[in-house]
C-alpha cells in the first residue's frame, strides 16, 4: 500500500504539461458566405437600418449566392471560392440615406494579437466602356474599440475609356490605378505597415461601405482577419520549475522552490491575466475564469497549466 502512495505521489508530480511559447499566423475571421445569410456579419444603411438581400428588379439586387444564377452579370466572375459570394448592382435608389450599403462584421476578438492582416477579394462584372462613373465605390474600414472608421483599401469608378474601369487606389494617396476585372483580385492588407504602427485593441470590426449606380455590377468574397498570437509547443521539457496539480482549482504548487520569485500568468492569446510574487511554494489561482494559461516565472521557461 505504501509502494502504491508513492507511485501516486510521484506520478502526480511528473503528469505536467510543458511547453515554449512561440508565434503564429492565426485566422480570427473568416466568412466564404457559404453559410446563412448575415451570419456573423450586417447589412445596413449609413444609419443603421437593416438592409436584406433582394432583387430589388431583374437588374437591380443585392444578392448572396451563385453569379451563376444571375441572368443580369454581364461577364461571370472568376477566382472566387465555394459556391456562392456577395453580388450587387444599380441599389442607390433603393437605399435611404444617400443610398450608400454598409457591410459590417460582428466583433472580432484581437486582445493580445499582433500584425493583424485583413484579405478579401473583389471584382467588377460589367465590361461596357466606362461604365463605373466617379461616384461609384467601394471602401474597406476597420474599427477597434468603438473608435473612429480607419480606410485601409479604397476602390473607385475612374472615367478613361477602358472596360472594367474601376480601380484601386493601392497607396492610398488619392490616385487609383490597380484595375479590378470579373478575375477578383486577392487582396491583402498587413495594418501594421500601411500604417506604421502596431494595430492593437480588444475588438476589432470590418466594414465594407459601397455605393452602385446603374449598372455597376460588383462581386466581393472570402473575408478572412488574420493575426500573430501565441503558439505553443509540447515538445520540449522544462527541467528547473514545475506545477502540480495539474489541472487545478484553487492552488498550484511549485516544484524546486526555493525563493520568492516574481511571476506571470498569461491566457492562451498572451494577454497578461496577473502577475505577483510568490513567497512559498504556492500560488492562489482560485480567481481565475476555467481555461488554459500559461506561467512564466523570472529567468524560466513557461509552464501551461489548467484552472478547472
Amino acid at each position: 500500500m505504501k509502494k502504491h502512495i508513492t507511485t501516486l505521489a510521484l506520478f502526480s508530480l511528473t503528469f505536467i504539461l510543458t511547453f515554449n511559447i512561440g508565434y503564429s499566423q492565426v485566422q480570427l475571421y473568416a466568412n466564404g458566405f457559404e453559410g446563412t445569410d448575415e451570419d456573423t456579419y450586417n447589412l445596413t444603411t449609413a444609419s443603421g437600418s437593416n438592409v436584406d438581400f433582394v432583387n430589388f428588379t431583374a437588374s437591380d439586387y443585392i444578392l448572396r449566392g451563385n453569379p451563376a444564377a444571375n441572368s443580369s452579370i454581364d461577364v461571370q466572375p472568376t477566382g472566387f471560392s465555394g459556391s456562392n459570394l456577395i453580388m450587387w448592382e444599380d441599389f442607390d435608389g433603393y437605399l435611404a440615406d444617400g443610398g450608400q450599403l454598409y457591410l459590417t462584421t460582428n466583433d472580432i476578438n484581437i486582445s493580445g494579437a499582433s500584425g493583424i492582416s485583413v484579405q478579401m477579394k473583389i471584382g467588377v462584372t460589367n465590361d461596357v466602356a466606362d461604365r463605373y462613373e466617379a461616384s461609384d465605390f467601394l471602401t474597406l474600414e476597420y474599427q477597434i474599440d468603438g473608435g473612429l472608421w480607419v480606410t485601409f483599401g479604397d476602390f473607385r469608378g475612374v472615367i478613361n475609356g477602358n472596360t472594367f474601369n474601376f480601380y484601386e487606389d493601392d497607396d492610398l494617396n488619392g490616385t487609383y490605378t490597380a484595375q479590378i476585372t470579373n478575375a477578383m483580385k486577392q487582396l491583402n492588407y498587413d495594418l501594421d505597415v500601411i500604417f506604421g504602427t502596431q494595430i492593437s485593441g480588444s475588438l476589432m470590426k470590418i466594414r465594407i461601405r459601397a455605393f452602385s449606380g446603374v449598372q455597376e455590377e460588383m462581386v466581393i468574397d472570402d473575408l478572412v482577419v488574420e493575426a500573430t498570437v501565441l503558439s505553443i509547443d509540447d515538445n520540449q521539457p522544462i527541467t528547473n520549475i514545475e506545477v502540480y496539480p495539474n489541472p487545478a482549482s484553487e492552488v498550484l504548487r511549485v516544484s524546486n522552490w526555493k525563493e520568492p520569485k516574481e511571476y506571470i500568468i498569461y491566457n492562451q492569446l498572451g494577454t497578461q491575466i496577473s502577475k505577483g510574487k510568490n513567497t512559498e511554494n504556492k500560488i492562489d489561482i482560485q480567481n481565475l475564469k476555467t481555461g488554459l494559461y500559461f506561467l512564466k516565472f523570472e529567468n524560466s521557461d513557461p509552464i501551461k497549466f489548467i484552472k478547472k
